[in-house]
């Protein structure tokens, strides 16, 4: 019975930790929303990274309509830039684009290894019963197995001592003065 019972704790996790691995696009989704709202709400500080990028590609992807806008753009980033001529201008904010959504599409993949790593546990209130449920038949399958090992030794004539009783808790019983 603790055997079947095992495998009925163990399908539960698993069951539980798919569950939570499932809706974890539609949990990263709805705090990335919140963050944007709350980055309205203040503006003042510093955004995060993805923030950044995505600001950054759609002010890139904005200049790209217009040389002097692009330029200026460039110019910021980097003044070097002032000098280099228009068409090879618009070859280096189209590596720089690409390196953006490259950057981006690394960050977005990191988060969701992130998110996915921190969910191939079950909740930890759920953890905990489980972790309980599992110790308590584990110790009931060691003692079933215990009893049935000293059942064969004595059916085969074999000697068996007596279950030692040890008490682990460290409280110890009062002893009587001689």
């Amino acid at each position: 019975m603790a055997y079947w019972r095992l495998a009925r704790l163990y399908r539960a996790e698993a069951g539980a930790i798919a569950h939570r691995r499932g809706s974890a696009e539609r949990d990263l989704a709805q705090a990335q929303a919140q963050a944007r709202l709350w980055a309205r709400g203040f503006p003042h500080l510093v955004p995060d990274a993805a923030d950044r990028l995505r600001t950054e590609q759609e002010a890139l992807e904005t200049a790209m309509g217009d040389p002097r806008t692009l330029r200026a753009y460039l110019v910021a980033r980097d003044p070097e830039l002032d000098a280099v001529e228009s068409d090879r201008l618009e070859s280096l904010a189209q590596d720089f684009l690409a390196q953006i959504r490259q950057q981006r599409a690394a960050l977005l993949q990191q988060r969701r290894a992130t998110e996915n790593a921190s969910r191939s546990l079950p909740p930890v209130d759920v953890a905990t019963k489980y972790a309980r449920y599992e110790t308590a038949l584990q110790n009931q399958l060691d003692r079933a197995l215990s009893r049935l090992e000293r059942l064969q030794r004595a059916r085969t004539g074999d000697y068996v001592a007596p279950p030692l009783h040890i008490d682990v808790t460290g409280i110890e019983a009062p002893h009587a003065d001689p």
